[in-house]
């Protein structure tokens, strides 16, 4: 089986949510003897500034292309991706492409080149746009986009139960990839430092000031006053001086330690040395419904305990107090959740413990790649 994936932007050169987990979804495909590569759709990605092509360190073949102007950019490179994967389709065997969600209506572009080369389609599902667009045009090409690709692909992976619903319209065969990790990897139980830790995008940081309210709450008590926060912020030089700026106004700043561009194993290192992990997941938000974050894999793999809400995904894989902390929406909810972890050490080593296992059996890139594999071959049959 030759599996094309077209679901992330820059990989391996960028790092993102998206690339983390079209690796993981490659990987796991590429362990169970299928040939797999990660190809840039025709936008290209930032800071990318010619063709690229090669192997990346986890031995997934890989191709990206540059991005100046945006729609420029579309055009230059539609003529590349096309020669691309027409070079990578393999005679006598099954070739499937998956498309990563793109906007109305440049997604049907792709579903058009796939058909025309004659591979078979599906979609990874990991938005609700419809319930997410800001302003008049941007909501038409979400219900564009969400009420309408399933008529042109051959199956759709949702991320989660809320999409799963949603493509149900289509009537075409889903399966679901949920979030993914290593969970296979040896571990040597870290010291615990006494940080908690929130790694988001800046700009959502911006938004929602949740975390830092509670943890100022915590900081009010004099027992709880060592207590630091780490915050791994994702955005660019502007965002970040705004993250900072914020940071700044709030009282007992010198316990909030503001993170950028942090490589991987120091990353991993301040989950698995962390007092909890935070996540915080809004009921009343679309797209919190919608979602399954990448990083709560990455977070449980670590074994240390997450804290967030019961939204959406989590309570189809998590139990409060037993396999994480799930804490009532509102400051007194995560200041009160920070401070249960302080005070219960043992507890704490317990939820994240628990935790690892809850992604060891459902999260784990492997597994899940064994049963794409399985899924493919199967509507492949009756394409």
């Amino acid at each position: 089986m030759n599996v094309i994936l077209m679901t992330g932007e820059g990989y391996p050169k960028r790092f993102s949510a998206n690339n983390s987990k079209s690796e993981f979804i490659a990987r796991g495909l590429k362990e169970c003897g299928c040939s797999v590569s990660i190809i840039d759709g025709a936008f290209g990605a930032y800071g990318i500034r010619e063709e690229m092509s090669g192997i990346s360190e986890n031995g997934i073949d890989y191709c990206i292309f540059p991005r100046t102007n945006r729609l420029k950019s579309f055009f230059v490179n539609l003529p590349k991706l096309w020669k691309n994967l027409k070079n990578k389709k393999r005679k006598g065997e099954v070739n499937h492409i998956i498309i990563g969600m793109e906007m109305v209506p440049f997604i049907y572009v792709y579903f058009a080149m796939a058909w025309l080369l004659g591979y078979s389609r599906s979609c990874l599902f990991h938005e609700w746009h419809a319930g997410l667009s800001q302003g008049f045009v941007s909501k038409i090409r979400g219900c564009l986009l969400d009420y309408t690709f399933g008529y042109f692909v051959n199956a759709i992976f949702p991320i989660g139960h809320f999409l799963r619903e949603k493509c149900n319209r289509f009537h075409k065969p889903n399966m679901l990839i949920p979030i993914l990790a290593d969970f296979d990897v040896k571990y040597q139980r870290q010291k615990i430092a006494s940080h908690f830790t929130y790694c988001c995008a800046g700009e959502y940081l911006l938004r929602n000031t949740l975390v830092l309210d509670s943890f100022r709450e915590l900081h009010k008590q004099e027992q709880y006053r060592d207590v630091q926060l780490v915050l791994v912020i994702q955005g660019n030089d502007r965002v970040l001086k705004k993250t900072q700026e914020l940071v700044q106004s709030y009282a007992d700043n010198e316990n909030i330690i503001v993170k950028n561009k942090v490589p991987r194993q120091e990353l991993n290192e301040i989950f698995a040395s962390s007092i909890g992990l935070l996540i915080p997941l809004d009921p009343n938000s679309l797209q919190d419904k919608a979602r399954f974050s990448q990083k709560i894999a990455e977070y449980v793999a670590m074994r240390r305990p997450i804290i967030t809400s019961a939204v959406g995904e989590i309570p189809f894989y998590f139990k409060d107090k037993e396999s994480a902390i799930l804490a009532s929406y509102d400051v007194a909810g995560y200041s009160e959740a920070m401070r249960f972890l302080v005070d219960n050490k043992s507890s704490a080593d317990e939820i994240g413990e628990n935790g690892f296992i809850v992604g060891q059996y459902s999260f784990d890139y492997r597994e899940c790649g064994k049963k794409i594999k399985d899924f493919l071959n199967t509507i492949c049959q009756y394409k």
